[in-house]
């Protein structure tokens, strides 16, 4: 809180500033005046919250001095200080609806009690300004929310920031939950910069949140805006969100409508084109007005065959030509959906788990504790599925070069494991009955091939999965105990830390090290 002190007298400017405890008041900044001339120059520079000043001063008084600052800023308190006994002076203050006028010779705890009392309305009206600013926000979100509908019932003219007849472009920023978490008054700041930047084009905004991940953001203005001008909106919107250290956004713009009630127009086609931003880098801004290239059925049915085709030949060279031919038809793509280039790539991904059976070889390449499927699903965007795909191909002909002939009885035990290994049911019993051998003879077969029991193979497997698991936060080691197979957080505890050495806990914390 900062107050302004006018007083022509220097040894009473020194006095009220040296012998009040001002931390407990809650003021911070005090600057002061030796007439009312520098006093409105100081409050111009910086608009105090409370004004302390004497009434008689030269150059320019008091009274005047308050009346001046009211213009510039409303509401603050004014306490009056004065020697004399002027009832002139005692109209004016009740006028200006001072806090308090406070008579000299005064004492340390007479000015601090007009203080107390200046600090009080201050804070008053700060809670009253944000309660006004909650609803006003309140109200402007959930009309911003009604006008994503078709045929939605508008409010009367008078109650909205624009008419009917404006131009109206929806602006929908994905940025999963980062802006959820901004702390209220930095995305209060983000948003005023906006609508700033905004008023220099001669347009206003309506925002909302939805589902936590989008803000929905309509751009009115009373003539239509080139689509140029929206998209340099979209790059100071996008420095903007790279400044307050923002990261994986896109900026999605829709048409532009005339008329408040064709608003939903414009949301459902940025809508539409947000699925395109999957397949997008992070920070794009996609525009209705840019052509995207799209891919045809045919091409998505026949590349199956065209893979696995390179695969079975063991050709590398071929195999990755294919992987770059197919990331340069989906990058960029506006004709798809994320969930169809997840069922292509998750052909792909099975179309090596098959081969890899076949040829009864397993994968070199670090392999996730979830299926291909759960893998997909956690993709957020095309680059990262395009990744996983280059993985498992990368490991794929490594495990051809460095393949060593195996009993096959020994790769259909170790297959099994692999997809039931989160089982914690799986027995021996369960293996054998695969494999058709008895539990004793399938034991004698592992024990002589691996130098190591079937059991100890299956838990250091688990443990290897679980150290995987481990190296990403998000996974929490109750869910990572059941993922791997152990019904028991405790007993998966105790064998965790008999294999690896430490408990899982700790091999987190020296793995993030």
């Amino acid at each position: 809180m900062r107050i302004l002190i006018a007083d022509d007298e220097e040894l009473t400017r020194k006095g009220i500033i040296s012998s009040i405890d001002w931390e407990s008041l809650g003021i911070t900044q005090i600057d002061s005046a030796d007439d009312g001339i520098n006093a409105l120059s100081y409050a111009q520079k910086a608009a105090p919250d409370i004004l302390l000043t004497d009434v008689r001063m030269p150059r320019m008084d008091g009274i005047e001095l308050s009346k001046r600052l009211r213009g510039l800023v409303n509401g603050c308190p004014i306490i009056f200080m004065s020697g004399y006994s002027d009832k002139e002076y005692l109209k004016a203050a009740i006028n200006l609806k001072a806090v308090s006028y406070v008579e000299k010779p005064f004492t340390p705890d007479d000015i601090t009690e007009a203080l107390a009392e200046a600090v009080s309305l201050v804070q008053k009206q700060e809670l009253q300004r944000e309660s006004n600013q909650f609803f006003e926000q309140e109200a402007s979100s959930k009309l911003a929310l009604t006008l994503t509908q078709p045929g939605a019932s508008l409010p009367d003219a008078s109650a909205l920031p624009f008419d009917h007849s404006r131009y109206f472009t929806t602006l929908i920023l994905s940025t999963g939950e980062q802006m959820l978490h901004m702390p209220d008054a930095t995305r209060s700041e983000l948003f005023a910069r906006i609508r700033r930047q905004l008023a220099g084009y001669h347009m206003g905004e309506l925002h909302t949140m939805k589902h936590t991940a989008y803000v929905i953001l309509h751009l009115y203005s009373e003539k239509k805006q080139p689509p140029q001008t929206l998209v340099l909106i979209c790059q100071y919107i996008r420095d903007l969100l790279r400044s307050y250290r923002l990261l994986q956004f896109h900026l999605v713009l829709g048409e532009t409508v005339k008329g408040c009630e064709n608003i939903y127009i414009s949301y459902n086609s940025a809508v539409l084109l947000l699925q395109s931003a999957f397949f997008t880098p992070y920070e794009t801004i996609l525009d209705p007005n840019e052509d995207g290239h799209t891919i045809s059925v045919t091409y998505m049915n026949e590349f199956p065959a065209r893979f696995r085709d390179a695969l079975s030949k063991r050709d590398a060279q071929a195999a990755d030509a294919l992987c770059e031919e197919l990331a340069g038809k989906l990058q960029n793509n506006r004709g798809l959906l994320p969930n169809q280039a997840r069922d292509l790539y998750y052909k792909l991904l099975m179309v090596i788990s098959n081969l890899e059976y076949d040829a009864k070889v397993s994968t070199t390449a670090d392999v996730s504790a979830q299926s291909p499927l759960g893998q997909l699903n956690d993709c957020m965007n095309y680059s990262d599925v395009h990744a996983l795909l280059r993985h498992a191909v990368t490991g794929y002909f490594a495990s051809l070069e460095t393949a060593v002939t195996e009993n096959a009885t020994l790769f259909l035990i170790k297959d099994y494991i692999s997809k039931n290994y989160s089982d914690s049911n799986l027995s021996i019993k369960d293996i054998s009955d695969h494999v058709h051998l008895s539990s004793s003879y399938l034991c004698t077969v592992f024990k002589t091939e691996t130098g190591q029991t079937l059991n100890q193979y299956l838990t250091n497997f688990r443990m290897e999965k679980a150290k995987q698991l481990l190296a990403d936060p998000r996974n929490k080691i109750n869910e990572i105990a059941a993922r791997v197979g152990y019904g028991d957080q405790n007993y998966f505890g105790k064998t965790f830390k008999k294999v690896v050495g430490l408990s899982p806990s700790e091999y987190r914390e020296k793995e993030s090290l």
